[in-house]
């Protein structure tokens, strides 16, 4: 009887760890991404990364990389290290965006790396009718997280909350009655590398400047 109550107890416990606990749900979840590898993208969803495509952007709180794999994975590299998700991708527009999002379910990175533990991730597109909307839109994320933007509209969010041992990442491509923007206020072009980009940035858009 001892026996069966003590195993009874031990069960109970570790299904309270696994199911209560940011370490053992992110287990849950590391296992998770592990076993689904690397499953192709939904047709419908906007993403913004070609496979197998890398962005290296630098905000405020420093530089990060992001390398696409052939579907819904993605990889985060920041000071040194580098960590992956399979991103879940949206069934329904959800704050302008149809594309996908990782929310971050409870220590999913292990080990942690200088405080951080889990990603809070997102990559879409966000399309605007006019530049008046797509920089208020500019402005209100500014609020939550350090961004850098180029002229063409591929954005790079970039920050961290500690005190949630959280890395927030955002790629967005800003879209302008389903265009490429060739120009928006503060923007940075020095500040993002995107490996698809044909030619260094800055010499494609003197040249589209040229031909106009």
């Amino acid at each position: 009887m001892k026996k069966f109550v003590l195993s009874t107890v031990v069960l109970l416990l570790a299904v309270s760890f696994f199911m209560f606990t940011n370490t053992g749900s992110g287990l849950i979840e590391l296992i998770d991404n592990w076993s689904q590898g690397d499953p192709s993208v939904p047709s419908n969803n906007e993403i913004v990364m070609p496979p197998n495509s890398t962005i290296e952007a630098t905000t405020i709180t420093g530089t990060i990389s992001i390398k696409s794999g052939k579907g819904l994975k993605r990889y985060y590299t920041w000071e040194g290290a580098t960590r992956s998700v399979v991103m879940w991708p949206r069934n329904k527009r959800w704050d302008g965006s149809m594309g996908m999002y990782y929310p971050g379910p409870g220590s999913h990175w292990l080990p942690k790396h200088n405080g951080i533990s889990r990603g809070v991730l997102e990559e879409g597109q966000q399309h605007f009718k006019n530049t008046d909307d797509a920089m208020a839109w500019i402005e209100k994320c500014k609020q939550w997280v350090p961004l850098v933007y180029r002229d063409d509209g591929l954005l790079v969010a970039y920050g961290k909350a500690l005190s949630r041992e959280q890395l927030n990442v955002g790629v967005w491509q800003i879209m302008i009655n389903g265009q490429k923007p060739v120009k928006l206020k503060g923007s940075n072009n020095d500040a993002i590398r995107a490996s698809w980009d044909k030619e260094p940035y800055q010499r494609s858009i003197k040249l589209i400047y040229l031909r106009r």
